[in-house]
């Protein structure tokens, strides 16, 4: 009996709720079909005016208020490769660059709303500013003549620990290993 007694309830609370949703998407309705409505009208009395900022107010049932306004333009992106370029010299974090170009804007007399200065916009513009750097300087450095290969000399422990191995020389400009197993070759 105890059971009977709770699926009822629970089927009562189902209907319930159902009733409650539908309720609820029948306002969403009639509130959407009145914003439509008036956006239309402000769309239309904007093309006649020339006016692009506006707001609407219309009142329904509930005395709601719908306000329309024109999109916000989008903010301006204040790093480029001079500012990525300073910010990497100085080893500046993002955090601290976002609070040292907001204080120099507003220093300067900009207005920071207009401005995109977040910490994750300003990731990734210094990344984007760094990969276009390597990829001129890849391009420009074309050697014609010999190139001089520079040694460390640091012994390094092999992975075995048995024995210790010379670092390979690098060639500079060409961005690659020599494979060098007598290091007593290159000692002139």
């Amino acid at each position: 009996m105890d059971k009977s007694k709770r699926k009822q309830k629970r089927d009562e609370s189902l209907k319930s709720r159902v009733e409650r949703e539908e309720t609820r998407k029948s306002q969403c309705i009639s509130v959407l079909a009145t914003v439509d409505q008036a956006v239309e009208s402000e769309l239309a009395e904007a093309n006649q005016t020339g006016n692009t900022y506006s707001s609407i107010s219309s009142d329904n049932d509930d005395d709601d208020t719908i306000a329309f306004t024109a999109k916000r333009p989008r903010p301006r992106n204040v790093v480029n490769s001079q500012v990525a370029a300073a910010l990497d010299r100085t080893k500046i974090s993002d955090r601290n660059a976002v609070y040292a170009l907001a204080s120099f804007s507003q220093a300067v007399g900009q207005d920071t709303d207009a401005l995109a200065l977040k910490r994750w916009i300003v990731r990734r513009n210094r990344i984007k500013h760094r990969q276009e750097t390597v990829a001129k300087l890849k391009d420009s450095f074309n050697p014609g003549v010999p190139l001089v290969v520079h040694w460390d000399g640091k012994l390094l422990p092999d992975i075995s620990g048995k024995s210790e191995k010379v670092e390979p020389p690098v060639a500079r400009g060409k961005m690659r290993i020599l494979p060098l197993h007598n290091p007593a070759m290159c000692i002139s």
